[in-house]
């Protein structure tokens, strides 16, 4: 889509900002309706959002002085991603767009204050404008059908030469050369910091949000970090000058997970903040370099792995950026109200999860923490509601912070223990194996609705896997160098987790949690699942083999159709 961009000699708009250049400009002024709930949320619940943008803006002195430039006329494309998109993204946009920057006119800013003042500018504001762009299926009204409601003026304010330079077409790999944006709520600290960053800066921060004052050379990093070392993010606040802060998503032993919108881009994104200590940022180099090998062999997007944007250090933390993806697998259980999913839904789960763990493990590459918060989920084709009888559903699977190669473990102690290996429990070195065990949980949680080994220590969690599986065989004791914590004398120590009695081994079965008929793929399911949780990773299935076995072999031969059966209609309206 191409919009035509008119150079008038009209108001400046910033931010919905009167300001004084010679041309029209729509900058960052838009307030996006409810935009889709989810993200790379962290556990449990999420608050739909219900808008983001800023209103009367001001001007702050003190900045570098920018270059002369006159307005012209502009052809620009509004689909700049640096990577090709996702479609995953474009979900996130259905209830709302933001238009991308244009601007023209020409003039000289005087950021110093020279002839006016523009600090009495900065507390009086100017008249603001805020427009609301709707948009259907991914399409945006043309910016020049949008007519601003404040009337022009002079170029002069207050004694402030205001300067809004039209923008420029720069390479066409990376998109457009950035407009410079009026840089109105900085801090002293700030104003010095933003030096570093010309030309590549794009945002600044709202007039609500409440900054960190930064005094350099003060404890906790100049003050912009918390007692644990996380970075303190303030919504409405910049990243690196360019990520406006949305809604933090979630917080965990890492750092801060965020989402963002992309002032370069004109996009939602999800940024991960790295917390600011050595074993972390050397956790997200490798996360990084996992997830640009993985990415970059698969140009056209077909492994159902997240997408890395781009990484950044801001402030001594490392900032990741990922394609905005709208719900993870638990918001859509829970949706669902932890009643069973419809067999067909679990196995294009199934078949999907299994394509990135093939790509994961082709690159011997352990992901170490598969769990429901970490598969994301869009759905197609709805609105609010699951259409018809069918919805179809793409799948990502998202951090990486625990991988490791499998030559080169980096944790010992890994994975949701809702979800972990028999392996890990015992100290048993580990192979990719480990994320078939998770992936054969995920199906045992769709399938009941709730977890198979909902364990409160390790001690509990063996003893559950032993009522289901049998006792844990000898020579797998003897190879976990933790062993001695559960067994004595090759025997386990029962009532480890002191929370229930014991069951005896075997004391449970299997099919009755997957809640298995008589039909003749109920019974492949259940061997599925159960060549998935295998005690000896060495005989688990691995993601090649479970893509040949019979089970996937029915589904594919059958024609899945995704019955709605066993998904409520509120589980879509999570993601649409």
């Amino acid at each position: 889509m191409r919009m035509g961009v008119r150079s008038t000699g009209g108001p400046s708009f910033q931010n919905g900002v009167n300001g004084t250049g010679g041309g029209t400009m729509h900058r960052n002024g838009v307030i996006i309706n409810e935009i889709q709930n989810g993200g790379m949320v962290n556990r449990r619940s999420e608050v739909p959002l219900k808008s983001v943008g800023s209103g009367v803006a001001q001007r702050t002195a003190n900045l570098p002085t920018l270059p002369r430039s006159s307005g012209s006329m502009q052809s620009l494309q509004s689909d700049l991603y640096p990577v090709p998109p996702s479609p995953m993204i474009h979900v996130s946009f259905q209830n709302g767009m933001m238009i991308p920057a244009y601007s023209g006119g020409y003039g000289q800013l005087n950021a110093n204050g020279v002839r006016g003042n523009c600090r009495e500018l900065n507390r009086m504001g100017v008249g603001g404008n805020v427009t609301t762009v709707q948009a259907d299926d991914g399409t945006m009204r043309d910016v020049d059908s949008i007519t601003p409601s404040v009337s022009p003026s002079n170029n002069v304010q207050n004694g402030c030469h205001v300067n809004t330079p039209s923008l420029r077409r720069g390479d066409e790999g990376t998109g457009l050369t950035p407009t410079p944006p009026s840089l109105r709520f900085l801090t002293s600290y700030e104003e010095e910091e933003v030096k570093d960053y010309l030309p590549s800066v794009y945002f600044g921060g709202t007039e609500q949000c409440k900054k960190i004052h930064g005094v350099r050379g003060t404890e906790k990093n100049d003050g912009y970090d918390d007692d644990n070392f996380h970075y303190r993010v303030v919504v409405g606040d910049h990243l690196l000058y360019r990520y406006e802060v949305v809604r933090i998503l979630g917080q965990g032993t890492f750092g801060i997970v965020v989402r963002a919108l992309d002032h370069k881009y004109h996009r939602l994104v999800a940024v991960k903040v790295i917390k600011n200590k050595p074993n972390y940022t050397k956790q997200a180099r490798e996360e990084i370099n996992t997830l640009e090998l993985l990415n970059r062999d698969d140009p056209d997007d077909e492994a159902n792995i997240v997408r890395l944007l781009g990484s950044h250090i801001f402030r001594k933390h490392y900032i990741l950026v990922f394609e905005l993806l709208p719900s993870d697998l638990y918001a859509i259980i829970q949706r669902n109200k932890f009643r069973p999913m419809s067999r067909d839904f679990i196995y294009e789960l199934s078949e999907q999860l299994l394509t990135a763990l093939v790509h994961v493990r082709e690159h011997k590459i352990v992901h170490c923490d598969l769990k429901p918060e970490n598969i994301m989920i869009s759905y197609s084709g709805c609105n609010s509601k699951l259409v018809g009888d069918s919805a179809d559903f793409s799948l990502k699977l998202i951090d990486f912070g625990s991988a490791c190669e499998e030559s080169r473990p980096l944790f010992t102690y890994i994975q949701s223990r809702y979800y972990r290996a028999p392996e890990i429990v015992l100290g048993i070195p580990y192979t990719t194996a480990i994320d078939m065990w998770s992936f054969g949980c995920v199906l045992c949680e769709l399938a009941n609705g709730y977890p198979i080994f909902p364990a409160s220590c390790e001690g509990e969690l063996l003893e559950r896997i032993v009522e289901y599986f049998g006792t844990i065989p000898l020579y797998l004791v003897k190879q976990g160098r933790r062993a001695d914590r559960f067994f004595e004398d090759g025997q386990m120590k029962y009532n480890l987790g002191k929370k229930r009695a014991p069951h005896a081994p075997h004391s449970r079965v299997l099919g009755n949690f997957l809640k298995i008929g008589r039909s003749h793929e109920d019974q492949l399911f259940e061997d599925f699942v159960a060549k998935c949780l295998h005690l000896d990773a060495r005989q688990r299935l691995t993601p090649e083999t479970a893509l040949e076995h019979p089970w996937i072999d029915f589904w594919r031969g059958s024609g899945s159709s995704m019955s709605t059966a066993s998904l409520s209609d509120s589980s879509c309206s999570l993601s649409c």
